[in-house]
């Protein structure tokens, strides 16, 4: 999962006030907490791989066909479809006789134990639960059934990762709460060192207001980039959307250029066709062949891109069946 899925699950950062732990926590903890956040993403990532190859659509040829008409692309929609197909449909590819559904895994899937698992389904029902058992195992329990799993046990390390920090927070301040007090006690022992000890914790206190401020302005200027990424981006949009339309009113352009350039080839090509279908009405059988080999010169010159082309080629096959039939009477 990348892009903006991964924006939904950042880790959450524990606001932080002006304080001597600012140095402390948001210096030292960075690094493991994006390795803790890359490697669920990985594991999520590696889930969604193999459920895409579990559940991939099938090329034309490799697709199954139900006696309702329904073409079924691979194994997900077969499980679908087992659950609304009519019992009639189902006696129809399962009986006493053949088993189509265990066939065409064998075949195309080549899983022998879900064949052998469908061979022994007599229902629909059962037929469905085969496929669910056989999913279960390649996946693993551990997995999940579901993506709504992979979420929560993201989410719940998220949580752990949230709260060791929280707890960390919590011992850096009482930390310094102790040398706080540890630093009253020096200092009622030492008044004579009480104003310089003060002072220094006065520029240490401003030195970390100073850092947290220039944090702050770091935060709104990001925020302005976003800003003017967006719009950058929607202008970008704007742009791919105008000159989409400007090809599309060239490529128009340019097929009512080709239309009136080849207008007299199509006109032609339309009466030596007429032409030889009279021929052929008439048993006129050496005219027909002649008028088709003119077509056939006709038709050689125009371009491959003409979408016209793909038309006459149907109506020659067409005129050509026509003319093997008549021939064979």
């Amino acid at each position: 999962m990348t892009g903006p899925e991964e924006n939904q699950f950042r880790i959450r950062r524990v606001p932080l006030k002006p304080n001597h732990l600012f140095m402390d926590i948001h210096k030292g903890k960075e690094e493991s907490h994006e390795k803790v956040n890359i490697d669920a993403f990985a594991e999520y990532r590696d889930y969604r791989r193999r459920i895409g190859l579990l559940f991939s659509d099938l090329p034309d040829e490799h697709r199954f066909w139900l006696k309702s008409g329904v073409s079924v692309k691979g194994l997900h929609e077969l499980y679908v479809e087992l659950g609304n197909m009519s019992d009639e449909t189902y006696s129809h590819h399962v009986n006493q006789h053949k088993n189509d559904f265990a066939a065409w895994v064998k075949n195309i899937y080549q899983d022998e134990e879900l064949s052998s698992s469908l061979l022994r389904a007599r229902t629909r029902l059962e037929a469905k639960e085969a496929i669910e058992r056989r999913i279960d195992s390649i996946i693993g329990p551990e997995e999940g059934k579901d993506e709504k799993n992979i979420f929560k046990s993201l989410i719940s390390k998220l949580s752990k990762q949230n709260q060791k920090l929280e707890k960390e927070l919590i011992e850096k301040k009482d930390w310094l709460n102790q040398k706080q007090h540890d630093l009253e006690l020096w200092e009622a022992r030492n008044v004579d060192h009480e104003k310089k000890l003060y002072n220094k914790y006065k520029v240490m206190e401003q030195h970390e207001q100073h850092l947290y401020s220039k944090f702050k302005k770091l935060q709104e200027q990001e925020e302005k980039l976003n800003t003017a990424l967006g719009q950058e981006k929607k202008e970008i949009e704007k742009q791919k959307a105008e000159l989409k339309q400007k090809q599309q009113e060239h490529e128009l352009m340019k097929r009512s250029a080709l239309f009136k350039k080849h207008e007299p080839v199509y006109t032609r090509l339309d009466e030596l066709m007429s032409y030889a279908t009279a021929c052929i009405f008439n048993k006129n059988y050496k005219e027909a062949r002649d008028s088709m080999s003119k077509v056939k010169y006709y038709y050689n010159t125009l371009p491959n891109e003409d979408p016209k082309k793909k038309e006459f080629y149907a109506k020659i096959i067409k005129l050509r069946n026509y003319i093997s039939d008549a021939l064979k009477i």
